[in-house]
């Protein structure tokens, strides 16, 4: 008797000192939002995605552990049509943002800064980074050497402390303008992550650490137009998990990637780091649960439970989220332009819309414009139907302005051939752009301009967007333009200024664009 009794409290304090040596953390992840409620009302077609689609499941892991760790890795606030119309018509767009409120209500602890939330600036820092109840964060951005953003965040969970710090591309300073930037500077990933994870390790003291980044996986992805740019790689996560082996997870985002896709997938390592992607405008989150042991008194993940929560396809929330908009959206989205489309095919659609959107980017002192192709592949579905403003946002995806620039014939004929980035076979698409002048531009196969030093000389006046113009697609750059010259920047943003156009443009259209009958009205 005596001897079963020792054996039954050997038994229980061996338990408890497992138990001791062994912890859970739960954790879920999105990533790339870009400001989607519910896809439902402009792709009632295609499958739903958007927030409204994930609450349900998010609440659920919420109500199973309440102590769960809830990220988000950036770009969280452009690039829906409802975000779009918030940010240009409310006085006070953060607190009259219903996907904002609905991001807030949730609960979330942490949102790595995202190049598409600085392309909202100053809204970002005025409006939204006041009203937001979750940290913000980015290590590598600085304002006359101070940082912008918090640098890290350290949480508890099941007596664990957790320090998730976060990382932002500095592709941002190419892609975004002199007002959207606003004095900021960004450092180096990977030099800012080894600096960072020295001091955490040395004053935190963290069990664990978690980098969240919102920068591409691979560093060729726009490694010719950083360097042309002459700014830091804009993708270098997997360069950082290479010189630094201090994270024990990796979140990334920016790249629009699910990883894992699938639960049946294995998760990625890197370094015996593990790699994951929050996919892109709410097609799913991320569920992990982290079993963590402690070995050599330090704690480890020693294996990852993971389920991919696909967004729901319930019905009622696309009534609901429809029921919610404003009057003045859904007006705003219903106004139609007075043509009917026909059949055609994809070419000739090509060539009408993008000459129209030309022309109505175009002056009387504008020579012409070089402006990125409108994207078609939507095309199919208008058929029989009048373009209206919610079909604008397939068409022209981001808010961005047309700028009207000097250009050489030598810098038109650069920009109208496009070679492909070093190392790769295809053009990238974002420098593939649709030139349309007014009066005949000599061809690079006619050398006649270079023996004719006044043809040289003289300069056009042309229109890009100001995605090219601060350096997108290494455009501006290929030219050895400065960008630091003032320049005249559309007020109104390429879609809305198409819309306006077309809608008093009246029968008279080019010859390309007779799918397209005037109705009047």
């Amino acid at each position: 008797m005596f001897g079963i009794m020792v054996f039954c409290l050997f038994t229980i304090t061996d338990f408890a000192a497992a138990d001791q040596k062994s912890k859970q953390v739960r954790l879920i992840v999105t990533s790339d939002l870009h400001g989607w409620t519910s896809t439902s009302l402009i792709y009632p077609n295609r499958k739903q995605k958007g927030l409204l689609h994930l609450v349900k499941g998010i609440k659920k892991a919420r109500s199973e552990d309440p102590d769960l760790i809830l990220l988000d890795a950036g770009d969280l606030l452009q690039g829906s049509p409802l975000v779009s119309f918030i940010h240009q018509k409310r006085k006070s767009p953060a607190v009259e943002d219903p996907f904002f409120k609905l991001f807030k209500s949730l609960g979330y602890n942490a949102v790595v800064v995202g190049n598409h939330d600085l392309g909202i600036n100053p809204l970002l820092e005025r409006e939204y980074l006041p009203n937001s109840e979750f940290s913000w964060l980015a290590a590598n951005i600085y304002r006359n050497a101070k940082l912008v953003f918090k640098p890290f965040l350290t949480l508890h969970s099941d007596g664990l402390k957790i320090t998730i710090i976060g990382f932002s591309t500095p592709g941002s300073q190419m892609w975004l303008g002199v007002d959207q930037l606003n004095g900021i500077t960004f450092r180096p990933i990977e030099s800012s992550a080894t600096s960072w994870l020295k001091l955490i390790k040395r004053k935190v003291k963290p069990d664990l650490i978690i980098g969240i980044f919102h920068a591409g996986m691979n560093a060729f992805r726009d490694d010719e137009n950083s360097k042309l740019n002459r700014i830091s790689a804009a993708n270098s996560v997997r360069e950082t998990i290479k010189q630094n082996s201090g994270f024990d997870l990796v979140i990334a985002g920016h790249d629009h990637h699910l990883s894992p896709r699938f639960k049946e997938k294995h998760i990625r390592y890197i370094k015996q780091i593990p790699i994951i992607e929050g996919g892109r405008h709410g097609e799913a989150f991320v569920d992990l649960k982290l079993r963590i042991l402690k070995s050599k008194n330090k704690w480890r993940i020693s294996g990852i439970e993971h389920k991919i929560n696909r967004a729901s396809q319930n019905r009622n929330i696309r009534k609901t989220y429809i029921q919610g908009l404003s009057d003045d959206y859904i007006t705003y989205l219903q106004e139609s332009l007075p043509y009917l489309i026909t059949s055609t095919d994809k070419r000739q659609a090509s060539t009408c819309l993008n000459r129209l959107n030309a022309m109505a980017q175009g002056g009387p002192d504008i020579s012409g414009s070089m402006l990125p192709r409108l994207s078609l592949s939507l095309l199919s579905g208008l058929i029989g139907s009048k373009i209206r403003r919610m079909d604008l946002y397939k068409l022209f995806r981001y808010d961005n302005r047309a700028v009207t620039v000097k250009m050489s014939l030598r810098d038109i004929q650069l920009l109208s051939n496009p070679t492909p980035e070093y190392g790769r076979r295809r053009i990238a698409y974002n420098r593939v752009l649709f030139s349309h002048f007014k009066s005949h531009i000599p061809a690079k196969e006619q050398p006649s301009w270079w023996l004719n030093g006044e043809l040289f000389k003289k300069k056009y006046y042309v229109k890009i967007s100001d995605y090219h113009y601060t350096g997108g697609g290494g455009i501006i750059q290929q030219t050895f333009s400065p960008r630091n010259r003032k320049v005249e920047t559309s007020k109104l943003v390429l879609r809305d200024r198409f819309f306006e156009f077309m809608r008093q443009r009246g029968p008279n259209l080019p010859k390309d664009c007779e799918f397209m009958i005037y109705t009047g009205q």
